[in-house]
C-alpha cells in the first residue's frame, strides 16, 4: 500500500493477491506490472487524486473479478485523472468508478466499464486494442467518451506532404 506519496515508481513486477497495489491520496508511475489474482478482488485500487498524474504503462492484469477500482473525494474532479497506457485488463471488471474519471489510451479491455457516483466527470477510452461497448454502466452524472485519433496526411502530386492543407472528413 502506498499512501499520501508524491510520485511513487513500482517497475518491472510480478504482483500477487488482492489489492495487488493500493495508491491512497498518492501519485505514481506504474509500469510493466504483472498482476496475478485468483479469480476475485481487485488488481489496483487507486482512492483519491493528487494534483500530478498517475500513470499506468504496458501491464497485465489477470484473473482478478475487478482490474481497476476509482474512488474519489470531494476536489479529485479538479485533478488530472490517472492515465492508463498499452495495458491488458482481463478481468471482470475493467474499470469500476465512483467519483472521478480515467483516460485509457491503446488499452486492451476484456470486461465491464461502470461509472458512478454524485459528481460530473468524464472518463475517456482512446484507441482501445479490445473492448466491449455492451458492457457499460453508467450511474449518476458521470460520461464516457469513447474514440479514436488518427493522423491524416496530404500528398501533393509528388508525393510531398503539403503543409496546411484543407480537407472534408465524413465518418460514417
Amino acid at each position: 500500500a502506498v499512501e499520501w506519496s508524491e510520485q511513487a515508481v513500482i517497475r518491472n513486477s510480478d504482483i500477487h493477491g488482492s489489492p495487488g497495489i493500493s495508491l491512497t491520496q498518492s501519485t505514481g508511475t506504474l509500469s510493466g506490472l504483472n498482476f496475478h489474482g485468483d479469480g476475485g478482488g481487485v488488481a489496483l485500487e487507486i482512492t483519491g487524486v493528487r494534483a500530478d498524474r498517475t500513470t499506468v504503462s504496458d501491464s497485465v492484469v489477470s484473473n482478478y473479478d475487478t482490474s481497476v477500482i476509482l474512488t474519489g473525494d470531494e476536489g479529485d474532479v479538479e485533478n488530472q485523472p490517472p492515465l492508463f497506457t498499452n495495458n491488458q485488463f482481463d478481468s471482470t471488471i475493467a474499470f469500476a468508478t465512483h467519483g472521478f474519471g480515467f483516460e485509457s489510451r491503446g488499452d486492451s479491455l476484456s470486461g465491464e466499464i461502470t461509472l458512478g457516483g454524485e459528481k460530473s466527470y468524464i472518463a475517456e477510452i482512446w484507441d482501445p486494442i479490445s473492448f466491449d461497448s455492451s458492457a457499460i454502466s453508467i450511474i449518476g452524472q458521470a460520461s464516457l467518451v469513447i474514440g479514436s485519433t488518427w493522423t491524416v496526411q496530404v500528398l501533393g502530386d509528388a508525393g510531398i506532404p503539403i503543409i496546411g492543407a484543407w480537407l472534408e472528413v465524413t465518418v460514417e
